[in-house]
């Protein structure tokens, strides 16, 4: 065995145990401070290792040995050439909890035994709470003091861990302090019991406390030990972090959900579910809290502070983005950052050559997210990044359609109104207030206008303002295309409910109870927007719905186009001196009626096609352009219904007008 062997293989011989684990252990531990010294520097200077292999390799050592602090101080200026710091065990007690078998924990229980007379009852109880049998508790103790220490007296506590509902541990509990009691129901939550056992067992011991608070923590644990990692962070977010059930929770894992919560807050996956972002001081914070309250429940914590560790010094050594730039990884690095270096960051994006406009704009929309608490000169530096212009353009263009299709809903406005009062000039009042086709089609342009506004400020929002998180204009935009669907098929059931009971007499009664079931399908998907918003799921269920709609209007539209063709066929075929009037006056209300249903086609196939598309919050390129079109393709067509249906209105008034001249006329001679 020699340095070179024994830095090569470090990291092998302490991750995976081999015959020859012990060996290394014991021959590093017989050297000197100089040959230690020289294993630090060899793994330093070695070309092999990665500056996080090194973080870890260091940090075995230091948990396996008691190192001079000679040693300590080259990893250190190791570490800190390349960006990172060290940080020593600060709690001893850390050392035999991560591993007793080591000769860093011999040496320290050994000299604290030594040192202070008090200290050997507080370390024979921390090493009583790590096992489960009495032989397993005496063999640790052998070893940490060298065999000063040949037995304990904690078998009560033991067997309170083993079988909590025995007479005999209801009866220790019951002795024990309110202190001493709360810590061990939490190390009993911790254990694997099954749920419903360990609530059995409470219901027990509460009998034998008058204590709340002793109380208080059996109901929590019963109420959180089981939840899933998602769960909590969904319910308990931002400022709810460091809740006591959160902590609580977090105690009483297996260490593999541990890490994996690590894992989790310090990767961004929670993100997905809780669309919170933390920063790295605000996860070390949560973190060091809970930590500290395992520590004081005598909990093992050593692997958990490694994994922290390798998290925090992960992130300390990011000079910049990661090459992955849509990585959440990216996002929590840039959280974390100060003004400055996240303006080198923006800068960094926008000069990249690897990084085209597309990325550029996404990465921005996910630094956007934070945008109340971000610098002004952040976002000011993104929204003047060359870049964006390749990506906004396109979506600038939409806007401006929206703004478009506002001046062109003003001149269906002046249309209408100069068709209304024109039409009621020629009529008696009564009649013109209940002409309901009339009023439907002003709600329905009215639904129009409203439509572009609220598409327009949706752009802004998502394009232009980089927001976009969802608000209630989301769910209003379901509304008002709801409005505007139903008012259509009201206006076609009006003009063509006659020629329908003539096309279909058999099946009259079904498709007018499918007239008459529209409501409740057309806004469905605006109900199923609003669960979306108040209860924070995906939006996939809300395309489902429109898609579902959207079948319905296609099945009614293609019904109606071809009750017109079919209708003018037979006025075709039945026409004569009697019927040539009221065949023209069918046959316009047929033809503007067939092109108005095949444009409603068109929007109805949209909505059908829109779920598969993607989700509306998936921001690659080509989805969000074939999404935009789509909505902006919608309106626009919505816009051309709007205009044949008044087109129809106005035509039929020139007809009853020429008829009038007509009649008059006739009167006359």
């Amino acid at each position: 065995m020699d340095v070179a062997y024994f830095t090569t293989n470090l990291l092998d011989l302490f991750t995976y145990y081999t015959p020859i684990t012990n060996e290394s252990v014991w021959w590093f531990e017989a050297q000197n401070n100089g040959t230690k010294n020289h294993a630090i520097q060899s793994i330093c200077q070695s070309e092999r290792t990665t500056a996080e292999t090194k973080l870890s390799l260091f940090q075995i050592l230091e948990f396996t040995f008691t190192l001079p602090n000679e040693s300590l101080t080259d990893i250190e200026e190791c570490l800190r050439a390349y960006g990172m710091t060290f940080t020593a065990t600060n709690n001893s007690w850390d050392l035999f909890s991560f591993d007793p078998f080591t000769p860093g924990a011999k040496k320290w229980f050994t000299n604290a035994i030594d040192d202070n007379s008090m200290m050997l009852e507080k370390s024979t109880n921390r090493v009583c709470q790590l096992y489960d049998t009495v032989n397993e508790i005496n063999t640790v103790l052998r070893y940490l003091s060298s065999d000063r220490i040949s037995s304990t007296s904690c078998g009560e506590s033991v067997a309170f861990r083993t079988d909590p509902s025995s007479p005999t541990s209801v009866k220790w509990f019951r002795d024990q302090l309110p202190e001493d009691q709360i810590h061990a129901i939490v190390r009993l939550c911790s254990r694997e019991f099954g749920t419903e056992y360990l609530d059995m067992v409470f219901k027990n011991l509460t009998e034998s406390t008058t204590n709340q608070t002793t109380q208080s923590v059996m109901q929590m644990c019963i109420k959180m030990r089981d939840r899933s990692i998602s769960s909590i962070f969904v319910e308990y977010q931002d400022s709810e972090l460091l809740a006591l059930p959160v902590v609580l929770w977090f105690t009483v894992q297996p260490v593999s959900v541990q890490l994996t919560t690590i894992e989790y807050l310090y990767s961004g996956v929670v993100f997905y579910d809780a669309t919170v972002i933390y920063t790295t001081q605000r996860l070390w914070t949560f973190f060091s809290t809970c930590i500290k309250h395992m520590k004081s429940m005598d909990i093992q914590t050593g692997m958990l502070e490694l994994e922290i560790r390798f998290w925090e010094q992960g992130y300390a050594s990011m000079p910049q983005l990661n090459d992955d730039y849509l990585e959440t990884i990216n996002l929590i690095w840039f959280e974390s950052q100060n003004t400055t270096v996240r303006l080198s960051a923006v800068d960094f994006i926008c000069n990249h050559p690897n990084v085209n406009s597309s990325v550029a704009f996404n990465v921005f929309r996910s630094f956007w997210s934070n945008a109340e608490v971000m610098d002004h000169s952040v976002k000011l530096a993104m929204a003047q990044c060359p870049k964006l212009w390749d990506t906004q353009g396109i979506t600038l263009r939409q806007l401006y359609v929206f703004y478009g299709g506002l001046c062109f809903d003003a001149v269906l406005v002046v249309a209408f109104v100069i068709v209304w009062f024109r039409f009621e000039s020629k009529n008696k009042i009564g009649k013109q207030l209940n002409n309901r086709f009339a009023i439907v089609l002003g709600i329905n342009i009215l639904s129009l206008i409203c439509c572009n506004i609220v598409c327009a400020f949706l752009w802004r929002e998502l394009y232009v303002n980089f927001n976009d998180s969802r608000s209630i204009a989301y769910a209003l935009l379901f509304l008002i295309a709801a409005i505007w669907d139903l008012s259509f098929l009201l206006m076609s059931w009006l003009r063509s409910n006659s020629i329908i009971q003539q096309v279909w007499p058999n099946s009259y009664a079904a498709i007018q109870a499918a007239f008459m079931a529209s409501p409740f399908i057309l806004f469905f998907p605006f109900i199923t927007s609003m669960v979306e918003l108040n209860t924070g799921i995906g939006p996939t269920p809300t395309w489902g719905a429109q898609g579902f709609s959207g079948t319905f209007m296609f099945l009614l539209d293609l019904i109606l186009l071809v009750t017109f063709g079919k209708f003018v066929m037979i006025l075709k075929q039945d026409m004569n001196r009697e019927t040539a009037a009221s065949f023209v006056q069918f046959q316009i209300i047929s033809r503007f009626g067939a092109v108005a249903n095949s444009v409603c086609l068109l929007i109805s196939i949209n909505a059908i096609l829109r779920p598969f598309v993607t989700r509306f919050w998936n921001w690659s390129s080509w989805n969000v352009d074939a999404l935009t079109w789509s909505v902006v393709g919608s309106v626009l067509l919505r816009n051309v219904v709007s205009a044949i249906m008044l087109g129809m209105k106005w035509r039929l008034y020139v007809f009853h007008e020429q008829r009038r001249r007509q009649s008059a006329k006739d009167a006359v001679i």
